[in-house]
């Protein structure tokens, strides 16, 4: 007789498989999820504070401004000008800026200020402005997954901002400080798209290369500011208002006045031109300027 026989029928022996390997997977990927989740808050929280200070800070410059702007003296006639002190000495410090700035043509100049953006930068660690991070993305600084994450947060940011310094400051006060940028609607929307795109091209190229130039000769950083003089001053309108360098800055101020002026047409030309602008900065910084490897 066998020894099988002799030991009885066989058993039903169940053996359970213990999915080791699926379950480690499983854990590797709730990991990463909670990484990418913290990930995108601290970069979102992180854009959020920079572009709100910057939101709330720029207006604050320009209601600082006001008061130079309206005692300037710029008429051309001496004896107009000895008769009141306080419009020469505004003309005098005014003298250090662009003439646009006296004429209220110049909103980049407020709103995209290279001196703001810098100290910004510094602080927070990212620099709060659309043009200029689109620059980045494409320089290879960010991913676009990171821009498409970041950009509602540059549009809603600045207009929340707003809202609450309307709500705090006097009415005759916050109708100057965040009085709407006006664009004139005359021109063909492809003329005013191709000055909007090459102004901001040249203000990302400048912003970034200047800097480094800069520190290399041992020169200030802060006159990278005066070397933007004429980017700012840089007319993208018949009228000869210059460019804001974020439509975002622009959708906001024009929701907190509730008005819409410039028309549809400007308005995607201003839009438009930023990427674009963005974008050609982008590229000629990644070819002809690219970071170092070692970064």
């Amino acid at each position: 007789m066998s020894a099988a026989s002799s030991t009885g029928p066989p058993r039903n022996v169940t053996v359970e498989f213990h999915d080791d390997d699926d379950k480690e997977k499983e854990e590797e990927e709730e990991e990463e999820t909670g990484f990418y989740k913290q990930e995108i808050w601290i970069m979102v929280t992180r854009e959020a504070r920079a572009v709100s200070f910057c939101a709330l800070i720029a207006p604050l410059f320009r209601l600082a401004l006001q008061p130079f702007i309206s005692h300037a003296c710029l008429a051309t006639d001496v004896e107009t000008c000895q008769s009141s002190n306080m419009s020469a000495l505004a003309g005098w410090l005014l003298s250090v800026f662009p003439q646009t700035v006296a004429q209220n043509l110049a909103p980049g100049f407020v709103f995209a200020s290279a001196w703001l953006l810098f100290a910004i930068r510094d602080h927070f660690g990212v620099v709060p402005n659309v043009s200029l991070r689109i620059c980045e993305t494409f320089m290879g600084r960010m991913s676009l997954r990171d821009l498409c994450v970041i950009m509602p947060v540059h549009f809603l940011c600045p207009l929340s901002t707003f809202m609450i310094l309307k709500l705090f400051l006097p009415t005759g006060v916050a109708s100057i400080a965040l009085a709407p940028v006006v664009y004139s609607n005359t021109n063909a929307w492809f003329v005013e798209f191709i000055r909007e795109a090459t102004v901001n091209c040249a203000f990302t190229v400048v912003f970034l290369v200047m800097p480094e130039l800069f520190a290399l000769n041992k020169i200030p950083r802060f006159l990278t500011g005066v070397v933007m003089y004429p980017i700012y001053s840089f007319s993208v309108d018949p009228n000869g208002m210059g460019s804001a360098f974020g439509p975002n800055v622009l959708y906001a101020l024009a929701a907190v006045a509730e008005r819409s002026k410039g028309g549809l047409g400007q308005s995607r030309a201003r839009f438009f031109g930023v990427f674009v602008g963005g974008f050609v900065g982008g590229n000629i910084m990644r070819r002809y300027f690219p970071d170092d490897a070692k970064r």
